[in-house]
């Protein structure tokens, strides 16, 4: 149906209007077909030509659309759409699903109703994102909705005035939760914001429904109220600038996010009642009307609630994984050769681990006990690691990936600030390389020596010749899954990266060092420099430490589930896989074949390169998810470090000779 044929209908119903006819005419629009935008733009130029050049069919859908919203209690509209109701993140979750499942019955009453019946797809709001926003600002201009609010619908704007009050009071009582007061506070004040916000609102209203006169005279307490709004954003910011002081909890991102939302929509509703020209008023009502249909679309989507939600945790979780990473980098050639030193270390520990390991198989214990003493070998070595200082390379790239995103994040576009970015790329590459290296260079020969050790102490070897061609096959790149194998080791790498930054949070949030240093029965046995220290400790290391027990976990429990599921589920770790490839050649009279020598070699080389690429993978997606970092400034930086690469592509493996340094 034509455009002009729609909007004679309109004008010729009476009173009693139907939501029909509007339904018909975005329809016609073609705004519902996500791969029409270019159709749908010209379209709705279409419709917007027709309204200017036939003023009379533009005053009748003008009168129709009052009507049709005057129909409908519009007020949760303005205070509920696309906010986060108050029952907090799990509960929301657990709505969210039940009614994915089984949807709620629809209050034919609200202005939500409406809304879901002109624009019921999933993708409507994306499609009406991608029409040029001009486009949407010639639209409205032509229907002439009046920016004078004494004109509308008095039931219209008694809901606007009544959602101002409800919304100033929701945020008065958001901002003095117990969770926000005890990180700011400064707040629980008369004097705070969140109250003065609520008092000048309050005054605004009362005022215009006294008089409406007061619209003309009434731009100071606009202001004013403005001035309040950018106050609790900053209260807002506060919390978000001092995460390393205060930490994060998953209650208090919510209360942090329904914080910016209402404060976000009565900004929105006061720039609708107090519009003065009908630029500023249509810019405001189409940024609105996108808002509610986007809230519609997604209303039961589980998805966009984590993400709402859990960027913020995931941001403070890898920023503490990014002050960890600092440590992993090598500017020149002392901390590169004390990064092998360390990394030496490190490969010395898990051939011990190993040891033991083969112990505990010895013992023939049911899988779940063989799963549990492996997991409990697996994390006290990798802690040891930990204590004495040394370095396991394939959990580096958990921590680097943050503070590269952290760099990304600081980077303005300039030939300077990306260069930056790069060396630093180029320095935690090296670190990783020559961490890796070291940890294998020692594993091998010192798993081979302690095989060779028990045998001349036993007079037999540590594994039988059978148990040792068994070890040397699971290593083999095709004939077995090892190489899948690695890519689930690089997920638990990450996966332990992120519970560091977690509980580093927690000891944060939880003020545990603090509490430490006030317990009463500690205090009484423990100096206060001693305690001191403890705690000091304890908000260092208590991230890493749980990082590496929870990857001692994975690590031990990963192949008992994969036989208990009958699921392909492994971990193939390169130092690991080094040590039993050292362990397993002691144990072989005469050694293996030179072409299987260098299969598993290679598999090996590929096994490390998966972990790493994997682990860092995931963990810079995280990161720069957590950032919202600027696409365009991704590919530029990749294009930088591929220019870099081809220029000086011995830095990402070596540093600079040290007349550059």
């Amino acid at each position: 149906m034509a455009f002009n044929e729609i909007l004679e209908l309109i004008k010729s119903e009476g009173d009693n209007v139907q939501p029909s006819h509007l339904i018909t005419l975005v329809n016609e629009t073609g705004i519902h077909s996500a791969n029409k935008k270019k159709q749908a733009e010209n379209k709705i130029r279409e419709l917007t030509s027709l309204l200017n050049n036939q003023p009379a069919l533009a005053l009748a859908l003008r009168s129709y659309l009052i009507r049709l919203f005057g129909q409908y209690d519009a007020l949760t509209l303005y205070t509920d759409a696309g906010i986060l109701p108050g029952h907090g993140f799990f509960s929301e979750a657990y709505k969210r699903i039940k009614y994915k499942i089984l949807p709620p019955l629809q209050n034919t009453l609200h202005a939500q109703y409406l809304i879901r019946l002109v624009f019921p797809n999933n993708r409507d709001y994306q499609n009406i994102a991608n029409i040029d926003e001009a486009a949407w600002a010639h639209l409205l201009n032509a229907i002439g909705i009046n920016t004078d609010v004494l004109k509308w619908d008095p039931k219209n704007l008694n809901s606007l005035l009544n959602s101002l009050m409800v919304l100033s009071q929701r945020i008065t009582a958001i901002g003095l939760e117990p969770e926000v007061v005890d990180k700011l506070p400064e707040i629980d004040d008369l004097n705070s914001p969140f109250f003065g916000l609520y008092r000048e609102v309050q005054h605004y209203v009362d005022s215009f429904k006294q008089d409406t006169a007061y619209i003309g005279v009434n731009e100071v307490d606009y202001q004013q109220i403005l001035v309040m709004c950018t106050q609790c954003r900053e209260s807002i910011n506060e919390l978000h600038k001092h995460k390393d002081k205060y930490g994060i909890s998953i209650h208090l991102a919510f209360l942090m996010l329904r914080l910016e939302q209402h404060v976000k929509r009565l900004t929105t509703i006061l720039k609708l009642i107090q519009a003065k020209d009908t630029v500023s008023f249509n810019s405001t009502l189409f940024g609105f009307i996108y808002e509610v249909v986007h809230a519609e679309n997604k209303k039961y989507s589980v998805t966009k609630h984590l993400n709402d939600n859990l960027s913020l945790i995931a941001y403070k979780i890898t920023e503490h994984t990014s002050r960890v990473g600092e440590h992993y980098r090598s500017v020149n050639f002392s901390e590169y050769y004390s990064m092998l030193r360390s990394a030496m270390g490190g490969g010395l520990i898990v051939a011990i681990i190993l040891l033991f390991k083969v112990f505990a198989h010895h013992l023939d214990l049911a899988p779940f006990g063989e799963a549990f003493m492996y997991s409990m070998i697996y994390a006290s070595g990798f802690i040891a690691i930990h204590l004495l200082h040394f370095t396991l390379a394939t959990k580096q790239p958990a921590m680097t990936a943050n503070t590269i995103a952290a760099s990304i994040d600081e980077t303005e576009k300039t030939d300077k600030q990306m260069l930056k970015t790069v060396k630093l790329i180029a320095e935690i590459s090296r670190a990783q390389f020559i961490s890796l290296a070291g940890n294998i260079i020692v594993v091998l020969p010192a798993a081979y020596l302690l095989g060779w050790g028990y045998f001349y102490i036993k007079g037999e070897n540590l594994i039988s010749v059978t148990e040792a061609h068994d070890m040397i096959l699971k290593l083999h790149p095709w004939h077995t899954g090892s190489l899948f194998y690695a890519a689930i080791a690089g997920v638990f790498l990450m996966s332990s990266g992120l519970i560091a930054g977690y509980y580093d949070n927690k000891v944060v949030y939880g003020r545990i060092p603090e509490r430490i240093q006030q317990h009463p029965f500690l205090k009484k046995i423990i100096s206060a420099k001693r305690l001191q220290k403890i705690s000091g400790y304890l908000k260092n290391n208590t991230g890493l430490l749980f990082g590496n027990f929870f990857l001692g976990i994975f690590l031990g429990t990963a192949p008992l589930l994969g036989k208990f599921f009958g699921l392909p589920i492994d971990v193939r770790h390169v130092t690991l896989s080094t040590g039993n490839f050292g362990l397993a050649l002691q144990c072989i009279p005469g050694g293996i074949p030179s072409d299987l020598l260098i299969i598993i070699s290679i598999s090996i080389l590929l096994m490390g390169l998966i972990n790493l690429f994997v682990s860092f993978g995931l963990a810079i997606y995280v990161a720069v998810r957590s950032r919202s970092l600027n696409v365009s400034l991704m590919k530029s930086l990749r294009s930088a470090i591929a220019l870099y690469f081809r220029t000086s592509p011995a830095q990402f493996f070596m540093p600079p000779s040290r007349d550059k340094t």
